[in-house]
């Protein structure tokens, strides 16, 4: 079992209702509208979701990419081998 794997069962453990998503387009989360998919992101609700989450995934020993709107943001058409955090807007 892989890191990403480890770290979705842990989260959907502690938070069952979280929007989690596999293989995300990051077209989608960047202002420039290019980009392939990020293995694992998570959208959480709260501050405390979301420091719980990045807690989670150091714990897990996968480091949290932390983004919010994603303007100057670029990620290639290969994608990125990522676990993403987009902030609430």
């Amino acid at each position: 079992m892989n890191l990403f794997s480890v770290l979705e069962e842990r989260i959907l453990a502690r938070f069952p209702d979280v929007e989690l998503r596999k293989n995300e387009p990051m077209e989608q989360h960047t202002s420039f509208r290019i980009g392939g998919p990020a293995l694992l992101m998570v959208l959480p609700k709260t501050e405390e979701e979301l420091l719980e989450l990045c807690r989670i995934a150091r714990e897990t020993d996968v480091e949290p990419l932390v983004i919010g709107n994603g303007s100057n943001l670029l990620v290639a058409d290969e994608g990125i081998s990522a676990f993403v955090v987009k902030t609430f807007d």
